[in-house]
């Protein structure tokens, strides 16, 4: 009787382990979008970036993927020391985000993002304008 309870005991540790592994193996778009986002979360900016770097290569067509993705190039350009990769970060963020608003331009939380980098980041006039047209926008929506 104790051996059929440590081999069944065995059985459902194996059946449990094998479900978790399957679990943390992202296969979809959806998949590494979730747990980018999570890694972006914890602040993992690397992690995330792979993971939705994955999901965008999958899913190109997926709006959400590049609006995080731009937070996630924010947060490298943030940890990065040298000034060319800071500002290639940079530019990563800005594409991403545009790209974010190109595919659903009906998200008012994209255009609030986009606005505060141009806050952030806007020199010349013309940049600064894109603040106000981008919040205009968000309220409209």
């Amino acid at each position: 009787m104790r051996k059929i309870f440590s081999h069944a005991l065995l059985l459902a540790l194996l059946l449990c382990t094998h479900a978790v592994l399957a679990q943390a193996v992202p296969r979809s778009a959806e998949d590494f979008y979730n747990r980018g986002v999570e890694r972006l979360r914890r602040e993992d900016y690397a992690g995330a970036l792979a993971d939705l770097d994955r999901a965008v290569a999958l899913r190109p067509d997926h709006a959400e993927s590049y609006f995080w993705r731009s937070f996630a190039q924010d947060g490298r350009a943030r940890q990065e020391t040298d000034i060319a990769k800071y500002g290639d970060f940079r530019k990563a963020a800005r594409a991403d985000i545009d790209k974010a608003v190109a595919l659903a331009p009906d998200r008012a939380m994209f255009y609030k993002r986009r606005a505060a980098y141009w806050l952030t980041f806007a020199v010349e006039d013309e940049e600064k304008e894109k603040v106000i047209e981008d919040l205009t926008r968000a309220i409209a929506l």
